[in-house]
């Protein structure tokens, strides 16, 4: 590319002007490289370890690129020179869109916010400048589509991977929203929609120019595009079949390129119109509605009518640059307002790129776009009219394609919003402008005088400099968010906190870290700290609606606290502030459930605060009955949580003294929420304190009905159904002929629930039904055997000592020793209550049995002892340990000393611990598992250089095993 005047003008130097003036020539050449590279990593980049795996890096890598080139072309333009060839199509308006732009900003409520949605269209500007400048014929085109292309085609087939689930990629979380929505490394099934349309254009035209990668391209495209079940993706590509028929038969009639252009655009817009209207025809004729409705869509529409409401409150500069997603639920229509109440989610786009530009800017913002859209496909026509090969006359035809499917999809959608479709975008917006330039544009050099020059340039490089940082701060933020998020979920609270404020200082303008801070503070029972926290966040961004939710819980639990410490004016203060915050989320959304839920649980904290007592009483039962009818409003409204919503109703009614409406509430929640076991657990105890059992057992029958009449039958719910009935018969009805069958049936119903045998058992030894339990255990067994499926481990091994005799008992103990030491109480109730009944019942029945062998008995014995240590019974234990010292034998004294002195140890009995190991190891020195007991001991009490050099020893003869050397390595470090 040649240039005007390259010299630098005399007694002027630049520390790197050497190396601008060397790569002037290659400069283009080595800018479309980069940009080509851009292209292909823009799609597959992707970062584990943001939020938005397949979103923020793209954004950085999108502003990195822009910027770093951009830099590099700024000081060759302005210190050394270098000729630039001026956009001749866009760039004027592309000026007034962001001088529009940045008035929006200025009057943004949300500047920083505002700032940072301008600094990114910024980027993608900077994208199209640089292309303009290198994309100079059909050649540089048909590269760029192919690295496009490739890498659209790898991800596709990463997207039949992922969707197969077998991912190669270390994905931490496979479950949660951040993968499923990640259909390849586009972000979102919308996301990759908007590419792929794109995309599916250029394989097409790939295809005519003779590049045969283009036909699997083009089939994994529109597979993709399917699985991604965007609709209005098939609307996009048949308006570019449209304009690109309508266009080459308009040619064809119309000879002057420019009226052929206006005409067949016109005429593609009618036809579109047109069939738009036939299609809506057709839909309401078959169902009785014009337009598709499903939820998501219906979502849309209303979003469609609150943002045009917000648009008419400012139509003329807008609301500011990125405010739609925080300020449009103050527009809500009725059904968004219900549709956030059940789901507590809003939108972040209106999915129709003029109407949420219209809202950033104006009018005249959204009317630019348009003007935008509407020059670049008017001018892919011309280029394809007045072209003299066949190849730009195809280019021609394929970028009106793609702008058109571009412009249809962004009316359903935000494909200008989303990184790869607007990269793209921008990218084809530059190439089109340097196709044309590229045939008669002609290249100037930056005027001025040196001083000006370098002024300007100057200028220039410290706002990309500023869109680097505000980018890359961005990005920063994001990580230490999920950085702080992973910390939570470790329950690492004060790294979590740290990783959270590290991202609040990073990005002041972003309230999410101020938020998750609060809600960790919360975790940590802090909830002075976590008040600070949501306070300010709700100052960053007082109209997030959760932001409100959450102070209003922290109030009205730090009122509760003030509730029991004594301070009345205090706690009622914080009421006050929490039904504000409350208020003010009902004033957005009179159909928030939650609202209503905090404003009565606001009123019941009242009544608390309320001293009783003649003219107090009177205040707390208007209180009460405040906070009722608030809770009914709740249930009303739909909120989830009704039975525990009456079980608030029944604790005012109790506390009123009336106790037919408690019990009347407390049915209500059971029945409305029937699975719900912490209302059926405050209904018994509301029954057992208040002697109230006849309508607690008609309702539990009631339940038992109802759930065997479901299909299926849930065995679960039947089961536990039944343990509540037989906490009534036993405890209210005295009833133990009917609570028996109501075990039986529960054992029936889930002989595989470990709650149901424990409350079984614990039954039976208050009650002395033992042997009900036995037999139970004998013919549930017997039934799972029958059909092919095995009892639970310790039920098991009660059944094999009651049905083998004493054969059994060292096989029935060892059995038992391993389902607690492989129990996991996360996925079920503790340890200590779901094996303890066992190991008592196989004590007694061991204890019962006659005709065991000695040495069978004492190793039973011993399996027993191990099974109270582990149960925490170390009284039990320690006694069982000294019981058996005398019986074991030789081979069986090493694992005696080892369980024994840990039980000592944990009895803080630490010197007899010791000597117990001391002992075992004098006569087992060879004993690996007794010498690490000892080392572990004298650790534990404070002998530290023995225990270092027991360590030691034992790390010598573990040298083949390198997992145990490990973990003894890491032990001797810590010492």
């Amino acid at each position: 590319m040649g240039a005007i005047g390259n010299e630098p003008e005399s007694g002027i130097s630049c520390p790197w002007s050497t190396i601008l003036h060397e790569a002037e020539q290659r400069l283009p050449q080595l800018t479309r490289v980069c940009l080509n590279l851009f292209a292909f990593m823009v799609i597959l980049a992707v970062y584990f370890y943001t939020p938005d795996p397949a979103g923020d890096i793209k954004r950085l890598l999108i502003a990195w690129t822009a910027g770093l080139l951009s830099l590099i072309w700024v000081g060759a333009l302005y210190w050394q020179r270098v000729g630039f060839r001026r956009p001749a199509i866009f760039l004027d308006v592309f000026v007034l869109f962001f001088a529009f732009y940045a008035v929006a900003t200025l009057g943004s409520d949300y500047f920083r916010i505002s700032v940072l949605e301008w600094m990114g269209f910024l980027s993608l500007f900077l994208l199209y400048v640089l292309a303009s400048q290198v994309y100079l014929n059909e050649a540089a085109v048909t590269s760029l589509l192919k690295w496009l292309c490739a890498a659209a085609a790898l991800a596709a087939v990463y997207a039949i991977v992922q969707k197969s689930g077998e991912d190669p990629l270390p994905w931490a979380d496979r479950t949660s929203d951040t993968y499923t929505n990640l259909p390849a490394t586009y972000g979102n099934p919308n996301y990759a929609a908007h590419a792929l349309i794109l995309l599916i254009v250029a394989a097409i035209y790939l295809f005519f120019q003779g590049w045969w990668f283009s036909v699997p391209c083009l089939v994994l495209f529109l597979f993709h595009l399917s699985q991604t079940g965007q609709r209005a993706g098939w609307l996009a590509l048949a308006a570019a079949g449209l304009l690109v028929g309508t266009a080459w038969l308009s040619k064809r009639i119309l000879k002057r390129s420019l009226r052929a252009a206006v005409a067949a655009m016109v005429a593609a817009v009618v036809l579109g119109i047109a069939g738009a209207g036939a299609m809506l025809a057709y839909t309401h004729a078959r169902t009785g509605t014009p337009f598709p409705l499903d939820v998501s869509l219906l979502i849309r529409y209303q979003s469609y009518v609150s943002a045009s409401a917000m648009l008419l409150d400012a139509p003329l500069l807008g609301h500011g640059p990125g405010v739609y997603k925080i300020g449009y639920p103050e527009y809500w229509t009725e059904f968004e307002q219900q549709w956030f109440a059940e789901e507590l989610r809003q939108n972040a786009h209106v999915h129709n790129d003029l109407l949420e530009l219209a809202i950033d800017g104006g009018m005249a913002t959204a009317g630019l776009y348009v003007s935008i859209l509407l020059l670049a496909i008017g001018f892919s026509l011309m280029l394809a009219y007045d072209a003299v090969s066949a190849q730009r006359r195809r280019t021609g035809y394929m970028l009106a394609g793609i702008f058109t499917a571009f412009a249809a999809d962004g009316l359903f959608g935000f494909n200008l919003r989303v990184p790869v479709s607007a990269a793209i975008f921008f990218l084809l917006l530059g190439a089109l402008e340097g196709l044309w330039l590229g045939q008669g544009g002609m290249t100037q050099d930056i005027q001025g005088t040196a001083f000006r020059r370098r002024l300007a340039g100057g200028a220039v490089a410290v706002l990309i400099l500023a869109m680097l940082m505000m980018n890359t701060r961005v990005f920063a933020g994001e990580y230490w968010i999920q950085a702080g998020k992973a910390a939570d979920a470790e329950r690492d609270y004060e790294a979590a906190l740290a990783d959270f404020d590290a991202a609040r200082r990073l990005a002041p303008w972003n309230w999410q870290p101020s938020r998750w801070m609060g809600l960790i503070a919360l975790k940590q029972d802090r909830p002075e700290l976590a008040q600070t926290h949501f306070s300010e966040a709700a100052r960053v961004c007082p109209d997030y609606m959760l932001t409100q939710l959450d102070l209003a819980d922290t109030k009205l639990l730090l009122a509760a606290q003030a509730s029991t410490g004594g301070d009345a004016g205090g706690g009622m203060a914080l009421l006050e502030e929490a039904k504000g915050h409350a208020g003010n989320m009902l004033a957005i959304c009179p159909m928030f459930a939650r609202g209503e839920t905090l404003l009565g649980r606001a009123a019941s904290i009242g009544a608390l605060l309320t001293p009783g007592g003649g003219a107090g009483a009177g205040a707390q039962a208007a209180f009460r009955h405040e906070a009722n009818q608030h809770f009914l409003k709740a249930i009303e409204l739909g909120a989830r949580n009704q039975g525990e919503l009456y079980g608030m109703i029944a604790s005012n009614a109790e506390l009123s003294h009336d106790l037919d409406a408690a019990e009347a509430m407390r049915v209500r929640a059971v029945q409305v929420e029937p699975a719900n076991q912490a209302a059926w657990s405050a209904y018994l105890k509301f029954a057992y304190e208040h002697q109230r059992f006849d309508r607690a057992r008609g309702a539990i029958y009631a339940q038992i009905d109802r759930l065997l009449a479901m299909e299926p039958v849930d065995h679960i719910a039947v089961a536990t159904a039944h343990l509540w009935l037989a906490q009534v018969l036993e405890k209210g009805d005295k009833n133990f002929g009917a609570a028996d069958h109501a075990f039986q049936m529960a054992v029936q119903y889930a002989p595989l629930l470990p709650e149901v045998w424990t409350q079984f058992a614990q039954y039976a030894f208050r009650n002395e039904r033992l042997d009900l339990l036995k037999g139970s255990i004998v013919t549930s067994c017997q039934s799972l055997e029958a059909t092919g499926a095995h009892a639970l481990s310790h039920v098991n091994a009660i059944h094999a000592l009651l049905t083998h005799g004493g054969g059994a008992a060292e096989d029935a103990t060892l059995g038992l020793l391993a389902a607690i030491r492989s129990h996991n109480s996360e996925t079920g109730m503790d340890a200590v209550p779901a094996y303890s009944w066992a190991a008592q019942l196989l004590k007694d029945l061991i204890g019962e049995t006659g005709g065991i062998d000695a040495a069978m008995l004492c190793r039973s014995r011993l399996n027993l002892a191990i099974i109270a240590a582990r149960l925490n019974q170390l009284g039990t234990a320690e006694a069982g340990f000294r019981e058996i010292d005398g019986c074991a034998a030789e081979s069986e004294r090493a694992v005696l000393a080892v369980h024994w002195a840990d039980t000592l140890a944990r009895m803080n009995r630490g010197e007899e611990a010791i000597g117990k190991l001391r002992e075992a190891l004098a006569l087992f020195p060879e004993s690996l598992d007794v010498r690490l007991g000892l080392a572990r001991s004298l650790k534990n009490f404070g002998f530290v250089e023995e225990a270092r050099a027991e360590y030691r020893i034992v790390l010598e003869k573990v040298s083949s095993d390198p997992q145990s050397r490990a973990l003894i390595e890491a032990e001797l470090s810590a010492l």
